[in-house]
């Protein structure tokens, strides 16, 4: 009978430069915050600070480079080394969460994470690293825990269980909420406040003392002078709104403008037929009255 245990055919050394799921880091970060990824590269780290290879992480001061909290993804081809390290370096105040493969027998776990661990989380579904290119790699062998050593909290190991399909649609829930509350913000025109009830509008700016520049302050809800109640941001809906109605107000007189100035027009023209007509009866008049004088002296 065959063994269900598979074996990975990808070389050692590429599995060990594999990077986190980003679904799979950031349900843990909510939760951690994390400070810095305890062994990364500059192009695989998931946080801001990152120890890497040439700066050897096992040797490195965790809890003396001013952090709290750091991300492990050890390198599957030697993992026993990291847990030793995590171990020691929670006893001096500094938490390492560490995702891992899901033991299968072998003793390192019973020493380094099983009773000695503050908690072990034990992932449903298997998980798809991602390559040095940002590829998932598809056909993971091994299913995946993770193990949390809290500061001055080690033994006594609770533990748990999680779906990865939860912690996907979780991440994908907050990136769904981070798109809505960018786009709301997006919305809003810089250092501008609005009262509603009287109309008082307030622009705020910042100026920045380096360079004498102006820029637009912030947004930040606060009373009306007039005692109206709370001013609010004024959203670039809103004021593209303002500018319709007032083009359309401006549209509107202009049409009723050019209206009037036709109906003078055609009054003036009216008024200039009727003065030509009158011009035209007394020039009239006045030729028959000349020549009335002339037959008059003429006899």
């Amino acid at each position: 009978m065959p063994s269900q245990q598979q074996i990975s055919t990808t070389p050692t050394d590429a599995r060990d430069e594999w990077r986190t799921p980003r679904f799979v880091f950031e349900f843990w970060a909510r939760r951690f915050a994390f400070d810095v990824d305890l062994a990364a590269t500059v192009h695989n780290t998931l946080c801001q600070d990152w120890i890497d290879r040439e700066t050897n992480s096992l040797e490195a001061d965790w809890a003396g480079i001013g952090q709290n909290v750091g991300w492990l993804n050890p390198p599957y081809s030697g993992v026993e080394p990291w847990l030793e390290k995590a171990r020691a370096e929670a006893m001096r105040g500094f938490t390492t969460v560490a995702l891992l493969p899901t033991a299968n027998g072998q003793l390192i776990y019973g020493r380094q994470v099983f009773g000695v661990a503050s908690e072990v989380w034990f992932i449903s579904g298997r998980l798809s690293f991602l390559d040095s290119s940002g590829k998932p790699r598809a056909g993971n062998t091994s299913g995946s825990m993770v193990a949390v050593y809290r500061a001055y909290d080690l033994g006594d190991t609770r533990y748990g269980h999680i779906w990865r399909h939860h912690m996907e649609a979780d991440w994908r829930q907050c990136q769904a909420a981070a798109e809505v509350a960018r786009l709301k913000q997006a919305s809003i025109v810089p250092g501008v406040m609005h009262c509603a009830k009287c109309n008082f509008e307030l622009t705020r700016v910042t100026l920045y003392m380096g360079n004498g520049a102006v820029g637009p302050g912030d947004s930040n809800t606060e009373p009306c002078p007039n005692g109206c109640g709370p001013m609010w941001p004024v959203t670039w809906e809103s004021r593209a709104r303002e500018q319709m109605a007032v083009a359309e107000r401006f549209f509107d007189e202009k049409q009723k403008a050019e209206a009037e100035l036709a109906a003078l027009r055609e009054k003036s023209g009216r008024l200039l037929d009727e003065l030509d007509e009158d011009f035209l009866e007394q020039s009239i008049g006045v030729a028959e009255a000349k020549a009335e004088l002339r037959d008059a002296l003429g006899r």
